[in-house]
């Protein structure tokens, strides 16, 4: 991110002409016209990253990818938030400048365009690093989506507020390149809403496996690669333009072409779910690294509830190519979802944990680190990965660092859906 960052700063001096004098007013608006076209050019590829193909061109690694479009919005809201900022110093302008619409002359609605655009970017950045937790998953991201709307004001607002391309062509070729990349973002991102560039599944099954948990079975429609790998996850699509979510990949079967996740209904997307026992389904992916980091030591797997998902497969197949233990903390026996296979593949390193109703005379408790420890052997040198609720996700990461666990040896992946 630093070189992506450095990069766009780089680029973007030469947008503006060097100062007349080095005078604070002056230097002010030299350093105002840079700020907000590095910021402009950052939120541009915010946003055509944000589509999943362009985004695995660059990183296959999901989670790399998500921390590259946070850091990706935050640096382009603080450039972009910078540029009235010094635009105030070099004009002199009190606060009311950056809120207060202006529509008395063409050059001022020009600059109340890039107000707007200030708004909409400062709200998708508030949305984000202070609200998100309090927010559910659709709100969060339809607000997400105005980050698009703002870079269209800021396209406008540079061009109206009376900036002379003729006189600058450096410049001319930045600003045609950032429109460039918002017409491939947008395109991209209607062709992903649309199902395009997508992978087709028919429903062949859906089943309840245990209460308020299906199992999902799709065969592959197509000659299209698909090739998954134990602890990625699909992003599923019910009908073109409608939403998606992301599910787990429990099983890939590929002679038969069939790939299997599991859910557990929560909101309006399952529940539609639950009811779909036929038609076709648009999938992206596979997609994430998670367990992918699996070697030949003991490994340790804990997961809550929906979380067993990313293990199954290595759970019921890997058990030649290493030591492997499961953690498995569910409210009841009923919860346990596909626990008599795992069981059967697992013998003794199986370790149910109940937190509401537990067998007759076995206590009901909730997982802990100095638990988990107790039941596995050699701690410290066993290989930790960790997939349920972010409060046990995180609780148990502490809990393990506390007891000496490198944290390069601890693994998670939360599930909030």
């Amino acid at each position: 991110m630093a070189a992506l960052l450095g990069a766009s700063l780089l680029l973007a001096l030469p947008t503006a002409p060097l100062p007349h004098e080095w005078s604070l007013a002056a230097t002010a608006y030299w350093a105002s016209t840079i700020c907000g076209y590095a910021g402009a050019m950052l939120l541009a590829w915010l946003l055509l990253l944000g589509s999943r193909p362009a985004s695995r061109l660059l990183t296959t690694d999901y989670a790399q990818g998500i921390e590259l479009h946070r850091q990706l919005g935050t640096w382009g809201a603080i450039l972009i938030f910078a540029h009235p900022l010094l635009v105030m110093v070099g004009y002199s302008e009190d606060l009311a400048f950056l809120v207060v619409p202006d529509l008395s002359t063409a050059t001022a609605r020009a600059i109340t365009l890039g107000r707007v655009a200030l708004w909409l970017v400062l709200l998708v950045w508030f949305s984000s690093a202070v609200l998100r937790s309090r927010m559910t998953r659709r709100p969060w991201k339809y607000l997400h989506f105005t980050a698009y709307l703002a870079l269209f004001f800021l396209v406008f607002h540079i061009p109206l507020a009376g900036f002379n391309f003729a006189d600058r062509p450096y410049t001319a070729v930045y600003y045609w390149t950032l429109l460039a990349l918002l017409l491939v973002a947008v395109v991209a991102r209607l062709g992903g809403a649309l199902g395009l560039g997508k992978h087709r599944f028919t429903i062949t099954s859906n089943t309840e496996l245990s209460p308020g948990v299906h199992e999902l079975q799709l065969r592959r429609l197509g000659p299209r690669p698909f090739t998954p790998t134990p602890g990625q996850f699909v992003y599923l699509q019910l009908r073109p333009g409608g939403e998606e979510h992301p599910f787990s990949i429990v099983a890939w079967d590929a002679e038969e072409a069939l790939l299997t996740v599991s859910y557990r209904v929560l909101g309006p997307f399952t529940r539609k779910l639950a009811n779909q026992s036929t038609g076709t389904v648009r999938v992206t992916g596979p997609l994430g690294s998670f367990t992918h980091q699996v070697d030949g030591d003991r490994t340790v797997y804990v997961a809550g509830g929906i979380g067993i998902t990313p293990f199954v497969t290595r759970l019921l197949t890997e058990n030649a190519t290493r030591e492997q233990w499961l953690v498995y903390c569910v409210r009841s026996p009923q919860h346990a979802t596909y626990a008599p296979q795992l069981q059967a593949a697992l013998k003794e390193r199986y370790l149910p944990l109940y937190s509401e109703q537990a067998p007759e005379g076995v206590a009901t408790e909730l997982p802990t680190a100095q638990r988990i420890m107790e039941l596995i052997p050699a701690a410290p040198a066993n290989r930790y990965f960790l997939c349920g609720p972010p409060a046990m996700t995180q609780s148990l990461t502490r809990g393990l660092r506390a007891a000496g666990v490198a944290s390069n040896r601890i693994h998670t992946e939360e599930f909030s859906l």
